[in-house]
């Protein structure tokens, strides 16, 4: 344990447990776990709809449907995924709008499955033990950050029951699935394990992974390997990682130009995200600008007037890009410091704007974790937590998650990338809150007194 922890665990009496927990690690893991798991089991069979005709499918699970049904060997999306277009409604195009990997899986399901029920609740079982990995590697980066099983036992609690993380696994979303590989990625690149270069390849083949799931999770893990470097200092390590993760990559991107004649890493995704965060009407969410319709008022005449044939994306990506630079250039004073700092803030602090934000479940776990995060950060900079490596990458990773953010537009399900480390310090600062009180319950205790 290291020596801060060990004093607040101290002040907060909580040293025979501490103790016991150490004794206990693999039962209080498992009973931990065990919660995680029946709790987003009964989440998944109560709230997730298996039909596929009425299941919100997101853009993943419409391209696979779309690409077994209309793809002959090609990877297409549907017209009515992205517009109102009525000149023919069954038309489809070729696609690298979303990263491939879920993609990948869900037309496999529907290949063995059909579109039917069955392939999505098989679906939703890896969602619900993907999410419970999150847990596990929660607990993990807990245990490296502070050391302590008193610790790692809340945070292993706050993930196996958070709301949003819970139900999380009754969407067919692909973020339980990016999660753990952040996690992974972390604990690969700890400090305290030696750096080597089949460790390097592991971690590389993760980010490659991992961008191919969600692509801004290329920056994400790019990040967690910038901090790793900052420590071991070894840059051939580092590169072996980069290579491959490019060599993952590189046959999707090879396909992307292949079938639409430019280079795309991963995803046309970029420049229409891009405009949903920077356009007359943003305001730093982004749900709130699609879905107030500001498309169709700001972009409606040129998206209607593309062309429907197989180079639809392409031209529709264009449009946003021509949107983007327009607007950045005429202000630029808005898109490079006021809608970045509105962006951070909603992030940061809470999304205003976004309707889950307003559910009083969300509320009632956000603002005492919040709280509590804040303590605790604030509880490890003033006691030099971050003059350590391992605390060291979790501020590069955060550092570039914000970027991140302040490029694009927020929802709050993008914080869920940040909790797992956030509540590591929720956790620290729950200790301290509960150390600070016992002592002044202490003080204030009538001297000679005794307890029944």
């Amino acid at each position: 344990m290291i020596p801060i922890t060990g004093r607040l665990i101290r002040a907060a009496g909580l040293d025979a447990l501490e103790l016991r927990l150490q004794d206990r690690r693999a039962t209080w893991l498992w009973a931990t776990l065990v919660v995680a798991l029946v709790a987003r089991t009964v989440v998944a069979v109560v709230f997730t709809d298996f039909d596929p005709a009425t299941a919100n499918l997101w853009e993943y699970g419409e391209i696979a449907q779309a690409t077994v049904e209309h793809g002959h060997g090609w990877i297409v999306a549907p017209i009515s995924m992205k517009s109102s277009h009525l000149a023919d409604p069954s038309f489809v195009y070729p696609t690298a709008y979303e990263a491939p990997l879920l993609i990948w899986g869900l037309i496999g399901l529907f290949l063995l499955f059909g579109v039917s029920k069955l392939a999505l609740a098989v679906m939703t079982a890896f969602n619900v033990l993907m999410g419970t990995a999150i847990v596990y590697y929660s607990i993990r980066v807990a245990r490296a950050l502070f050391a302590s099983e008193v610790i790692a036992l809340l945070v292993g609690i706050i993930m196996a029951l958070h709301p949003v993380f819970v139900f999380s696994v009754a969407t067919y979303h692909a973020v339980n699935f990016y999660i753990p590989l952040l996690l992974i990625a972390f604990d690969l690149t700890l400090s305290t394990r030696r750096p080597t270069y089949a460790l390097s390849v592991l971690v590389g083949l993760l980010a490659g992974i991992a961008a191919l799931l969600r692509t801004e999770y290329l920056v994400l893990i790019g990040a967690i390997i910038l901090g790793s470097l900052i420590t071991h200092r070894q840059w051939k390590m580092t590169a072996v990682a980069a290579f491959a993760a490019c060599v993952l990559i590189a046959p999707w991107t090879a396909r992307n130009y292949m079938v639409l004649h430019r280079f795309i890493p991963v995803s046309t995704e970029v420049w229409e995200v891009l405009f949903v965060g920077d356009n007359p009407e943003a305001n730093g969410d982004g749900k709130s600008v699609v879905d107030s319709g500001a498309y169709e008022r700001l972009l409606g005449p040129e998206l209607s007037a593309v062309p429907l044939d197989r180079n639809y994306e392409i031209a529709v990506n264009d449009v946003y890009r021509k949107a983007v630079i327009e607007y950045m250039k005429s202000h630029p004073l808005r898109s490079f410091v006021v809608l970045p700092i509105y962006k951070a803030a909603l992030f940061w602090i809470y999304d205003i704007y976004h309707p889950v934000t307003h559910k009083l479940l969300y509320q009632l776990q956000f603002w005492p974790l919040f709280v509590l995060s804040v303590v605790g950060f604030g509880m490890a900079a003033r006691s030099g937590c971050f003059a350590q490596p391992d605390h060291r990458t979790v501020l590069v990773l955060f550092a570039f998650q914000t970027l991140v953010m302040m490029s694009f537009a927020v929802a709050p399900r993008y914080r869920m990338n940040v909790e797992p480390f956030l509540y590591a310090y929720a956790a620290f600062g729950a200790v301290g809150i509960w150390g600070s009180l016992r002592r002044r319950l202490l003080i204030s205790k009538p001297a000679g007194s005794t307890s029944s």
